[in-house]
């Protein structure tokens, strides 16, 4: 019987569907490390996002976008990951590797007490 390597678990959907709460919450049931692709963004470019999208535009968030999804690939310990799509995938998708599963979010999926305030 062949046991197969546990996978990181990302999630992806428009802003405000729910994947930092949904994220948070099987990272917590998993026990497993809970990773924002925004805050790692963040941290990689040592500005906000909006000031990311004041400079470069959405062009230059998706592609450091895309360099915080792959930086988040190259962990052997299995995360949750966030990802946020304004596209289907804004092209981050072609970053994943097979060791992910992908679920999409939607906000109508969450109840109205767990979505996040407008």
């Amino acid at each position: 019987m062949t046991t197969e390597a546990p996978r990181h678990l990302v999630l992806v959907g428009l802003m405000g569907a729910g994947k930092s709460t949904v994220g948070a919450r099987c990272a917590a049931r998993l026990g497993r490390a809970f990773v924002d692709t925004d805050e790692l963004v963040v941290a990689m470019a040592g500005v906000p996002v909006d000031h990311i999208w004041a400079a470069e535009g959405e062009q230059g968030f998706r592609t450091r976008e895309r360099a915080a999804v792959a930086d988040a690939a190259a962990s052997p310990v299995p995360l949750v990951n966030a990802v946020v799509a304004s596209r289907p995938l804004s092209g981050s998708a072609a970053t994943f590797p097979k060791n992910f599963v992908m679920y999409s979010c939607a906000a109508s999926s969450l109840p109205p007490s767990s979505r996040a305030a407008p």
